[in-house]
C-alpha cells in the first residue's frame, strides 16, 4: 500500500511545531508526563531525587498515532517512522502478530528499548530526534527488566532501575523512552534532566515515566 502521509523535511516541521511548544517541555498539546529519578546506595541510603513535568514527545509518537488511527489493517503501511539506528520504516506494517507491537517491556541487560539512558555530551531536545545522543551500555549501567502499571485509569507509570557497574561515578545527562514495533525500535520520548543525574559506583538509579491526562 502507498503511503498516505509522506516523511515531510524535518527542517519545516520543526518550525511548523515551534509555535506549539513550551519551551523545554516539548510539545503543549500532548499528554503531559512526570518523570521520577531516584538514586540509592549499595546499602539502600537515597542520596538524589529528581522528579520533573515534560511533554517532550518526539515526531515519531505522533506519526505512530497517525498510522494506527489511519490504518484499516495491521498490515496496512500509512506512514513511516525513525527507528533508532535512523532508517525509515513501514508503519504500522504489521507482519508478524507474534511480535511485539509497541512494547516497552524490555526485560533485564537489553538495551535496545524501554526506558534508555545516556552521557550525551551537550543533549538538547529536538521533537526531530530518533535516538539518544550517547546511549549508555548495559557493561555501565546494567538496567533491570521493564514494569508498567495503571492507576485511577489515566495513569500509566513505567519504570526500570539501572546499577552502576563501571566502576566509577556516571552522569545519565538524557533519558528516553523506546518501544518496540515488530522487531523495530522507535523512540516516541526524549528528556534532557537539567544538571545531569550523578550515578556513584555501585549505587542504583531508578527512573519512573508517570503519563497522565490530568
Amino acid at each position: 500500500m502507498k503511503e498516505l502521509y509522506p516523511i515531510r523535511d524535518p527542517k519545516q516541521l520543526e518550525l511548523e511545531y515551534e509555535l506549539l511548544k513550551v519551551p523545554d517541555k516539548g510539545i503543549k498539546f500532548l499528554p503531559e508526563y512526570r518523570i521520577e529519578a531516584v538514586v540509592v546506595t549499595k546499602d539502600g541510603k537515597v542520596i538524589s531525587k529528581k522528579s520533573w513535568k515534560a511533554k517532550t514527545w518526539v515526531f515519531n509518537f505522533i506519526r505512530l498515532l497517525f498510522g494506527l488511527f489511519g490504518s484499516n489493517a495491521g498490515t496496512d503501511t500509512v506512514i513511516t517512522l525513525t527507528d533508532t539506528g535512523g532508517n525509515a520504516r513501514n508503519f504500522p506494517n504489521m507482519s508478524n502478530t507474534g511480535l511485539p507491537i509497541g512494547s516497552v517491556l524490555a526485560g533485564a541487560l537489553n538495551t535496545d528499548y524501554g526506558i534508555l539512558v545516556g552521557a550525551g555530551a551537550s543533549p538538547s531536545y529536538s521533537a526531530s530526534k530518533y535516538s539518544l545522543d550517547s546511549p549508555i551500555g548495559a557493561g555501565a549501567m546494567e538496567p533491570s527488566e521493564v514494569t508498567i502499571e495503571i492507576s485511577a485509569e489515566n495513569v500509566i507509570t513505567i519504570s526500570r532501575s539501572f546499577e552502576n557497574k563501571s566502576g566509577s561515578d556516571l552522569v545519565v545527562t538524557e533519558v528516553a523512552l523506546v518501544i518496540d514495533w515488530q522487531g523495530f525500535y522507535f523512540m516516541v520520548a526524549y528528556d534532557v534532566p537539567s544538571g545531569g543525574i550523578t550515578v556513584p559506583a555501585g549505587a542504583t538509579l531508578t527512573l519512573r515515566y508517570v503519563i497522565s491526562l490530568s
